[in-house]
């Protein structure tokens, strides 16, 4: 199995907004300080419909805390320093959070891609997954898949929209209906 270098995928990007062609930052973690600002702007986001409903209710049943958004937090960077999962942080120009995007793994054959945008940042998650497809394959990754519930129609546009296409052979998470990948 060949492995990433991580040095390929740790650069700043841009990403534009599908609706307002705003522009925001496509971060690795590795780049942000920890603090208690941080952990907040996360908790803002998880913590609230659609994301906790989505991502975080079979896990997190009493609700998504300060704590865990500190612990995401403390964990991705622990990713970057050991070269095993990879996660960026969406910011705005001010250089609020406002999503999250990561390449799960450090398997060049296939990885596992996730992600969650603020619910007040539509059309966001759209150019943040065909940036990290465009990260990801310049740093030598052959395909990505993602994980979504069935019902979860704005994830599935959004997979749908960067060329991924349906496959549950890859299905590894009880808490999801579907896979899709894209090669690359």
């Amino acid at each position: 199995m060949k492995l990433v270098e991580k040095s390929d995928l740790e650069k700043k990007q841009d990403v534009l907004q599908f609706k307002t062609d705003k522009l925001f930052s496509l971060k690795p973690i590795s780049l942000i300080p920890p603090s208690l600002n941080r952990y907040n702007e996360i908790f803002g986001s998880c913590s609230k419909d659609p994301i906790y409903k989505w991502l975080f209710t079979k896990r997190f049943p009493n609700g998504y805390s300060l704590e865990d958004a500190k612990e995401f937090f403390l964990w991705a960077k622990q990713g970057w320093e050991q070269g095993t999962h990879f996660v960026y942080l969406l910011s705005d120009l001010d250089g609020s959070i406002v999503g999250s995007i990561d390449i799960r793994s450090n398997n060049l054959e296939l990885a596992e891609t996730g992600y969650w945008v603020n619910a007040k940042h539509g059309g966001l998650a759209t150019n943040a997954l065909a940036k990290i497809a465009e990260i990801a394959k310049k740093a030598g990754y052959k395909a990505l898949f993602a994980q979504v519930e069935a019902a979860n129609d704005r994830s599935l546009k959004v997979l749908e929209r960067n060329g991924f296409t349906r496959d549950d052979s890859l299905k590894t998470n009880e808490n999801c209906d579907q896979a899709y990948i894209k090669h690359l």
